[in-house]
């Protein structure tokens, strides 16, 4: 059977249009994917910044853990730092960042939670923003668009831009793709 000219014309544009297809659902999947906003709006752990805060051997080594890349001995280092300790929001907002890295973010949520109820402070609100990005990860979408949403009203807070933003990519028609659920 030959191939007419015709047929090889419809079997190239059905090729064309599947690869367009292929790429659409490729771009939404590295754009908009709940992996994707993560890496795109999660803060950056400075651990030296930490350091020139803290005073507790663990928190101390739990930083410098972070910074050669052991998650997991990070998490076991802040472990032991207690509630009652003045270093523990950053010990937790560390254990909460480790969790992130070795794709745990069930666990990141209760460590961010945990800083929550420590009074007012530059790292709550870094945790704060964290735990938003963490529900997001998770998949719990109203509880991190709620979080994310008072930022947006928030003129005080440096994030406000990237709140708005993530609020428009997760409402994007892109999310809508039943791959990106």
């Amino acid at each position: 059977m030959k191939n007419s000219p015709m047929l090889k014309v419809i079997l190239r544009l059905v090729g064309l249009i599947g690869i367009l297809i292929l790429s659409a659902f490729w771009y939404a999947q590295e754009r908009y994917s709940n992996e994707a906003l993560l890496d795109r709006y999660a803060l950056d752990v400075e651990p030296e910044w930490i350091k020139s805060k803290c005073s507790s051997k663990e928190v101390l080594d739990a930083c410098n853990a972070f910074a050669s890349g052991n998650y997991q001995q990070v998490v076991d280092l802040t472990l032991d730092v207690l509630p009652d300790n003045t270093d523990f929001i950053y010990s937790e907002y560390l254990s909460g960042q480790a969790y992130l890295k070795t794709e745990r973010p069930s666990n990141a949520i209760l460590a961010f939670e945990s800083v929550n109820g420590f009074g007012k402070s530059e790292m709550q609100d870094k945790a704060k923003w964290m735990l938003a990005i963490s529900y997001l990860r998770r998949g719990r979408m109203e509880e991190g668009r709620a979080l994310i949403q008072e930022y947006t009203q928030d003129n005080s807070f440096e994030y406000q831009q990237s709140a708005i933003q993530i609020l428009d990519d997760l409402e994007s028609v892109w999310r809508k793709l039943p791959l990106l659920k």
